[in-house]
């Protein structure tokens, strides 16, 4: 399928100051939001953007957890709780405080060193968190631990974990969740055996705002000098998109690049188990990869990176890059984004 957006010529470049994501409107929150542990309440601006962009962001940066703390209170010898998590870098703080009000404020933020965590954990707030993803369904293999956690959701609500039996049944969900049973767990129920995990259909159908919040999470653009002896000047500039996934997630991938009508998904030489959507042609990026991008929003720290490389493409695209103080542009331009990139204070 090839998208509309292609053969838009009325689409603009982001300026790189450009707010994409918020509405001028702030609302008071009446939750546990907060910036740091034992700072106080934050106004937080109500987002302005499609539902399909929460769930691709979730589906890259999302984890849908059962927890299980020793607690000699406990029948059981276990507290278990479900928590739903989004946990970024400190510098993406401000997308992390759109998306708990996009949840209507729920659950709490905090933040330890370079992390900021949201996360959402008391029945109530969880039952806001399943709604979404029940209308909105993630379409990576994540879809199935979605499934699994709300069922622990639904036993916990039920009171069922109460009993032996309950409980019992919540650890061999557990079992088949994310990375499995902890060693303790493993220890303390060596009886227990994982539940069937669930089929998650292939998801053909791209949603462009799904796309735009899963690369939000998951994708990187990168430019690369390197020297060429066939460039009078010495150097010649690439650029590249990526989107990598575990190869559970390949029909997802080629989906994506299906839907993108660029890019090649080939194995990680370096990591098992890796897959990666390429795009490095230039007219491929120019027409394709920018104007998509320029539509449908990157959120966050990243969308300062794709504008910074979009200012390089247009340096190469006017021929630029064929001058000395041009190609040093694009290098600063260059070590700028990405890691390079300065934490705001």
């Amino acid at each position: 399928m090839r998208a509309s957006y292609i053969h838009n010529k009325s689409l603009i470049r982001l300026n790189s100051k450009q707010c994409c994501y918020y509405t001028t409107v702030a609302r008071s929150l009446n939750s546990s939001s907060e910036d740091a542990p034992g700072s106080a309440k934050t106004q937080i601006s109500a987002p302005a953007f499609n539902p399909w962009l929460v769930t691709g962001f979730t589906d890259a940066e999302g984890s849908f957890m059962v927890s299980f703390t020793k607690s000699s209170e406990s029948r059981h010898g276990f507290r278990i709780r479900a928590i739903f998590q989004i946990q970024l870098h400190k510098k993406d703080l401000e997308l992390l405080k759109t998306i708990q009000a996009f949840f209507k404020g729920i659950g709490h933020i905090s933040s330890s060193k370079e992390v900021v965590s949201f996360r959402a954990r008391s029945l109530d707030d969880l039952q806001v968190i399943i709604a979404h993803f029940d209308k909105f369904p993630l379409k990576t293999k994540k879809q199935a631990d979605f499934e699994l956690f709300k069922r622990v959701v639904n036993k916990l609500s039920l009171k069922e974990h109460l009993s032996l039996k309950g409980f019992k049944e919540i650890v061999s969900i557990r079992a088949s969740m994310n990375l499995g049973l902890t060693y303790a767990l493993n220890k303390a129920f060596p009886e227990v055996s994982p539940v069937p995990r669930p089929t998650v259909k292939d998801e053909k159908v791209i949603n462009p705002d799904w796309l735009a919040g899963f690369v939000t999470g998951e994708g990187c653009f990168f430019i690369n000098i390197s020297t060429s002896a066939s460039n009078k000047i010495g150097f010649q500039v690439f650029f590249l998109f990526a989107l990598t996934q575990h190869t559970r997630d390949k029909s997802l991938l080629e989906a994506i690049k299906d839907y993108l009508d660029c890019g090649a998904v080939k194995e990680s030489s370096s990591r098992m188990n890796v897959l990666t959507l390429k795009v490095v042609k230039f007219k491929d990026i120019s027409e394709k990869i920018v104007p998509f991008f320029n539509q449908y929003k990157i959120l966050g720290v990243k969308s300062e990176d794709f504008n910074s490389w979009c200012q390089a493409i247009e340096l190469v695209k006017d021929k630029n890059h064929l001058t000395s103080k041009g190609l040093e542009e694009i290098r600063q331009i260059k070590f700028g984004m990405n890691t390079g990139r300065p934490v705001s204070p």
